[in-house]
């Protein structure tokens, strides 16, 4: 599968290819300009920045590059949110809780009719953390949580965490 030409398709190939289940946690890094780890990353080597206002700008030709950039790609990370939130995906979402972390904040995205998108800042899944691998602890504890306060959670009702490195992988390999 080929990436798409807009950063809109991209948002489309990204959320269809989530996994299946009643329940998924995408989970990312956080790149705060100001850490120990951004250092880190700049003294790597990074790309120039990338114009990236609306869905539909064209993606580049030239992934490893872009993703190079930190803020090229908090810029994908919040396009791939500001899509998934727009009622366009309310029928995809019917029946399914997707938790998308952006920046320091956790969202909670569902759809009780197919037709409306709701979305809910999950402050329980605050987090200062940069890294995700980190972060997956918290979400598989919120996990835990929710099954014993609720009676649901991974035990009764499918879900998944997935580490959005999968898709920075994707996205350099099929261009």
């Amino acid at each position: 599968m080929s990436v798409p030409d807009t950063f809109e398709g991209v948002a489309n190939v990204v959320f269809d290819n989530l996994p299946k289940r009643s329940r998924v946690d995408f989970v990312t890094d956080t790149y705060n300009e100001t850490s120990i780890k951004s250092l880190e990353r700049k003294r790597r080597g990074t790309s120039p920045g990338f114009l990236l206002s609306v869905a539909k700008t064209k993606t580049p030709r030239d992934w490893k590059g872009f993703l190079t950039n930190n803020e090229n790609k908090t810029h994908l990370l919040k396009l791939l949110l500001d899509q998934c939130t727009t009622d366009n995906y309310a029928l995809r979402l019917k029946d399914r809780m997707i938790y998308f972390v952006f920046g320091e904040r956790c969202y909670r995205l569902t759809s009780h009719d197919g037709m409306t998108t709701n979305v809910v800042s999950e402050d329980s899944l605050f987090s200062s953390q940069e890294e995700a691998d980190t972060r997956i602890i918290l979400h598989s504890l919120h996990v835990t949580e929710v099954r014993t306060s609720y009676g649901y959670g991974c035990s009764s009702a499918p879900c998944h965490i997935l580490d959005a490195n999968w898709l920075f992988d994707w996205l350099t390999l099929n261009r």
